[in-house]
């Protein structure tokens, strides 16, 4: 599509820039969090239950080894069910392990909750690469993706002050369940404010669905 053909359409479509987008952005911050505050609440971990170095290193290892497991199928999920509901399905999934975190009463349970949550979470990245790709043209999608990755560094970012906080007026099981808790709710959210489908958008033209 030449650029000239996109200035003369520039206004068609302009809502998912508004509404997919910004629904994509705090669906991947609210993600990253638990990456974030597992190393903040760690010194905790390992006074309360009294863990050696090795066993601190398979807990934060757990999570990675879960990630990677669904890195095989999770482009294959994401086509075979569509993107849209294996965002939210991840979102209830590891939103509901972020939580269950906070409860476990020892070093197995917490490894196990840790390696379930890197599953529930790895098929987000392949489904979310392909759900900007259904909803965004190929001169849009280097736009499109920036602004998802800026959502990396917004979670780095707010979950550092936020987690501390939590920690200084509370622990670190509550800080788990705090921090779980947004995922069930943008789930929520997430099938509410996403269609199902490009036809499905109410709040596109004809003009628009066919454009895009």
């Amino acid at each position: 599509m030449s650029e000239k053909t996109l200035k003369g359409h520039a206004l068609i479509g302009n809502k998912r820039w508004t509404i997919i987008l910004p629904a994509v952005f705090i669906m991947y911050t609210i993600s990253f969090f638990d990456r974030v505050n597992i190393g903040m609440a760690l010194p905790h971990i390992t006074a309360e239950m009294g863990l050696s170095p090795v066993k601190a290193g398979w807990l934060g290892g757990a999570f990675a080894w879960g990630y990677v497991a669904t890195q095989f199928t999770a482009g294959w999920l994401a086509l075979r069910f569509g993107s849209r509901k294996i965002i939210g399905l991840s979102l209830f999934l590891f939103g509901a392990c972020a939580m269950l975190t906070g409860l476990t009463r020892n070093f197995g349970e917490l490894v196990a909750i840790r390696f379930l949550l890197g599953i529930a979470e790895g098929p987000i990245q392949a489904a979310t690469a392909m759900f900007l790709a259904q909803w965004f043209m190929k001169p849009e999608r280097g736009r499109a993706f920036g602004i998802w990755n800026l959502s990396l560094g917004a979670g780095a970012f707010l979950a550092g002050p936020i987690s501390g906080w939590i920690l200084a007026h509370h622990n670190w099981r509550m800080m788990m369940v705090i921090e779980g808790a947004p995922a069930w709710l943008f789930c929520i959210i997430w099938f509410y404010l996403v269609p199902k489908s490009i036809q499905a958008a109410g709040w596109l033209s004809a003009e628009d669905r066919d454009y895009i």
